[in-house]
């Protein structure tokens, strides 16, 4: 009995719950861009989702997104900036979820591969990464996804 006493001592019945982090995170001086996963539709469209937070002195923008990287690649990926470029006001998130603000296309965005993206600010470095991608279902489920021609 003493050992069961010790073994569930310490143990809550609620323990804290915490947001776990599912997608790549890179930092830059002054921007992070956290949890980004594309989330694709299953016809080779997809969007970027994730958190980007300018922990600059003033705002900054992102300008641009490319999926070719370092490497060439035999079947392009197209990204669009929805909207143009995206406001980044100082020490606020920007969730890119809430709704579309980039989005891609290619073949090449299935489940399972890792897109070569580079993000461009105004006013910050670069962030060079890879991003997972993966279907929209379960945590993704609810993720909107323009039709092409949008």
């Amino acid at each position: 009995m003493a050992g069961l006493v010790l073994a569930t001592a310490g143990c809550d019945a609620d323990p804290p719950q915490h947001e776990r982090s599912s997608g790549q995170v890179e930092r830059t001086e002054s921007v992070t861009a956290a949890n980004l996963v594309i989330v694709v539709d299953g016809d080779g469209r997809g969007v970027l989702i994730g958190t980007l937070l300018n922990r600059g002195p003033g705002a900054d923008r992102l300008v641009d997104v490319d999926a070719e990287g370092e490497s060439l690649l035999e079947l392009p990926i197209a990204v669009d900036l929805v909207g143009g470029p995206v406001t980044l006001p100082s020490d606020e998130p920007v969730r890119l979820a809430e709704q579309p603000e980039v989005v891609l296309s290619s073949v090449r965005l299935v489940p399972g591969f890792r897109a070569p993206l580079e993000l461009t600010f105004a006013e910050s470095d670069p962030i060079v990464t890879t991003v997972r991608v993966e279907a929209r279902t379960g945590p993704y489920a609810d993720v909107s996804i323009p039709p092409a021609g949008e």
